[in-house]
């Protein structure tokens, strides 16, 4: 039998989680710091992830990584992509940090992780995180290097994102209040979309959706005019 003339190597598997959540303001993603490397004030980030452990599905994984780093459960993940770069474990800290964090007993030659999405409502219980990795939302906009390549995954879950809600609006819903003003569907148009609408134009095209009721109620306690505040009636929405 002919030998194979590929080369086999130590691949590990992991999962990454990459979470979404708007606050009628800005979009929001969520971090952890790995901690480990010197002065606690420049911990490297990096998205809530973790290697898979023999006993345990990609899916366990997933909900253990969120439990366990961040605190948060009953959090709906969906596996959006498989990241296989042949230099994902090849960058000098990445590889000795995945190697002491985990106490490997070999080196790490190639890491393949599945990228599991979620969308949220940024309310108090979502605020809630556990402090030993300091878990934390951060403005998409203000996102730093991340280690591995998390900012790639974040930029590929966007993607799918966007290409997601272009087929079914229904998902734009998710990340809502449950109460919302035309601004704060607007607003979370723009930024997941990156571009600029007319406000009037958007408006109208918005009122003529069936499935975006007006709730008969106004915002409250706020310093300009309160804006009227609609909700999404999923039992009218058609694709």
């Amino acid at each position: 039998m002919e030998k194979p003339k590929h080369t086999l190597t130590k691949t590990y598997l992991s999962v990454d989680c990459t979470l979404f959540a708007y606050d009628g303001t800005n979009l929001y993603t969520l971090l952890i710091s790995r901690g480990g490397e010197g002065d606690s004030e420049c911990d490297v980030c990096k998205l809530p992830g973790s290697l898979v452990y023999a006993d345990e599905t990609v899916g366990d994984a997933s909900r253990r990584v969120l439990r366990e780093l961040t605190g948060l459960q009953s959090v709906p993940l969906y596996p959006f992509s498989t990241f296989s770069g042949l230099d994902r474990a090849s960058h000098g800290n990445d590889k000795v940090w995945t190697e002491q964090f985990y106490k490997l007993d070999s080196e790490v030659d190639r890491i393949v992780s599945v990228g599991y999405v979620s969308l949220l409502r940024m309310d108090r219980k979502m605020q809630k995180l556990k402090g030993e990795y300091k878990a934390h939302w951060v403005p998409l906009s203000e996102c730093p290097d991340l280690a591995f390549d998390h900012n790639m995954q974040i930029e590929a879950a966007l993607n799918f994102i966007r290409a997601y809600a272009a087929l079914d609006e229904s998902l734009l819903f998710d990340l809502l209040p449950r109460r919302f003003s035309l601004f704060q569907l607007r607003q979370l148009c723009q930024l997941l979309f990156n571009r600029k609408y007319d406000v009037r134009n958007f408006n109208k095209k918005m009122l003529q959706k069936s499935y975006i009721v007006d709730s008969g109620e106004t915002e409250q306690g706020v310093a300009h005019r309160s804006a009227r505040l609609y909700y999404f009636e999923r039992k009218k929405y058609k694709r």
